[in-house]
């Protein structure tokens, strides 16, 4: 089945709004209106967040793999040809692009600059590394031996940051669910067994 094409989704859209005009009148239509927008930016903004931690934790394992694709001795465009294939999955379309690019004619050091927004903050230092190694033949072990580590303590960082969080996170359910839960089947019926004695 094709997806549905711009000018149906408008049209759907504008029979929707038109919908909740009539249905709720104009001013709460503007209302739900505003409130669906402010959802939807929400969630636009949460999906980007995990989708750049997800690069963010995936980014020390690219940057081992690259490591022993050049202590095997390998150039720089060896290393990221090699790399490309086995990268983790937050990753590979990033370096296959650069595999693309480079198959294409672009000159490895180009490809490396486009893709460096894509891989996070450490992506400038890391691409620059690789340029660096592509222009010179400097071995690339001992840097990104470095930027390894930077980044694998940046994960640990992170992991540390929300394994403190998670006991406030864990409040809302404990609050909401766990103690009305308990007070039903626990206290309630403490209650009317009271209640009932009291009676008689």
């Amino acid at each position: 089945m094709s997806p549905p094409s711009a000018a149906a989704v408008l049209v759907a859209v504008g029979g929707l709004a038109l919908a909740l005009v009539v249905v709720l009148g104009p001013g709460l239509a503007i209302l739900v209106a505003a409130l669906v927008g402010v959802a939807r930016a929400a969630s636009v903004a949460i999906a980007r967040r995990r989708r750049q931690r997800r690069i963010d934790d995936a980014l020390p394992d690219l940057i081992d793999l690259l490591v022993i694709a050049a202590a095997a001795g390998h150039p720089v465009a060896r290393c990221v040809d090699v790399v490309a294939g086995r990268a983790p999955a937050p990753l590979r379309a990033t370096l296959e692009g650069v595999r693309s690019r480079v198959a294409l004619g672009v000159p490895l050091v180009d490809s490396l600059r486009q893709a460096a927004p894509e891989l996070g903050p450490l992506g400038g230092p890391l691409t620059a590394a690789l340029a660096d190694g592509q222009a010179t033949g400097a071995p690339l072990a001992a840097t990104l031996g470095q930027l390894a580590a930077t980044a694998r303590d940046a994960r640990r960082r992170r992991a540390e940051e929300s394994a403190r969080r998670l006991p406030v996170t864990l409040l809302f359910p404990l609050v909401c669910c766990i103690l009305p839960a308990f007070a039903l089947l626990a206290v309630v019926p403490l209650l009317m067994a009271s209640l009932g004695s009291l009676e008689r």
